[in-house]
């Protein structure tokens, strides 16, 4: 019983801490050998419930996000798709939601719009970190380890001449975002395709959640209709986030 409860406090120990802890500091934390430490977590990263950054660092991995994540995604799924059909009800354009799984943005929402409007998003599609404003989004919220780590494995594919393939350049691409208070792709994961993704939050603060508005071009040439469907995914991502408990955090 013993090493299940060291397997637990290990975990309990990693619970909210977006930068990670060290292997010392897991150790002290726990109050083990760091030789002890060690071997747990070799065990824990085999199963995937830890994840170890290029800087050495532990994080909670994927295994531990399975466990929670359909009781999770079917709460916010439950409160954000009533907002997703007034979005599309007031403006026309399809409306989607995405989580962070593990290493991977997924789109596990997604209500299509009046308007035509050829898309390859599909409930279970994965979205590229850096080309999709979902994505974006939602990086832009993380610890700058975890977004570092989150990078340093994704395939930076090009899908139109504007997608940005240097991690450099969307690294300073993701400050601005979290600046702004949201992501706007332009033509730069589907030619002619425009979105904007907004970032959710709950009481504890950002959650690995996006809501995006996606539209043609064509649909939004005009800089007023662009502003438009900026602030009525910020209205609809505040509607959202209160009913979650937390509160929409505007830009800085």
């Amino acid at each position: 019983m013993q090493p299940v409860i060291r397997a637990l406090d290990i975990l309990t120990a990693l619970s909210g801490r977006g930068s990670g802890r060290s292997l010392a500091q897991i150790a002290e934390v726990v109050e083990i050998p760091l030789s002890t430490a060690h071997r747990f977590m070799r065990v824990l990263e085999d199963k995937g419930f830890v994840i170890r950054t290029a800087g050495k660092r532990y994080l909670l991995g994927p295994s531990v996000r399975a466990l929670v994540t359909a009781t999770e995604t079917e709460r916010v799924r439950e409160v954000a798709e009533p907002v997703m059909r007034r979005l599309i009800r007031d403006h026309g354009e399809t409306v989607f939601l995405a989580e962070l799984i593990g290493s991977e943005v997924i789109c596990v929402s997604f209500l299509e719009g009046t308007r035509s409007l050829r898309h390859h998003v599909q409930v279970g599609s994965r979205l590229p970190l850096n080309a999709s404003s979902s994505a974006r989004m939602i990086l832009a919220g993380l610890e700058e380890s975890e977004i570092d780590d989150l990078i340093s494995r994704a395939e930076l594919e090009r899908y139109t001449a504007r997608t940005i393939t240097d991690p450099r350049e969307l690294k300073r691409h993701l400050l601005s975002t979290k600046a702004s208070g949201y992501d706007v792709c332009d033509d730069e994961m589907e030619n002619h395709v425009w979105a904007v993704g907004v970032p959710l939050h709950d009481v504890n603060g950002a959650l690995p959640y996006a809501l995006t508005i996606v539209a043609p071009l064509s649909s939004v040439e005009s800089a007023p209709r662009r502003t438009e469907l900026i602030e009525a995914a910020r209205e609809a991502a505040a509607d959202i986030s209160v009913e979650l408990g937390g509160r929409f955090v505007a830009s800085a």
